[in-house]
């Protein structure tokens, strides 16, 4: 098994008040440790929604670890310790579209 150096998978600051945007999906042959940060870049509250989906499923409610979560104006929240198989997939949302989001880890293969 090898590891890969600490790194950035993905960030983005989605605009889609509507849906989840996916911020990363796991390479084939592949599994991953992520860390995901949301910044706010507002001054005002936002709230936020993480989904963990497994390869194949579908973003149902229970895929959920963080559902309309408030935070603060200007503020930061960090997850870590998120273990993923191939093809498993992290979704995000921002209700006012004011938050961006960053994944990083390491991709073991």
């Amino acid at each position: 098994m090898s590891v890969t150096t600490p790194r950035i998978f993905n960030q983005l600051k989605p605009q889609d008040v509507e849906s989840p945007t996916s911020l990363y999906i796991v390479p084939v042959n592949t599994r991953a440790q992520v860390t995901i940060f949301v910044c706010n870049q507002s001054a005002d509250i936002e709230f936020f929604r993480i989904a963990l989906v497994p390869a194949g499923g579908t973003l149902i409610d229970a895929r959920y670890i963080a559902w309309d979560t408030p935070l603060a104006g200007n503020g930061m929240f960090s997850v870590t310790g998120i273990g993923l198989n191939q093809g498993d997939s992290i979704h995000v949302k921002s209700v006012f579209g004011q938050l961006s989001f960053t994944a990083t880890g390491l991709q073991l293969s």
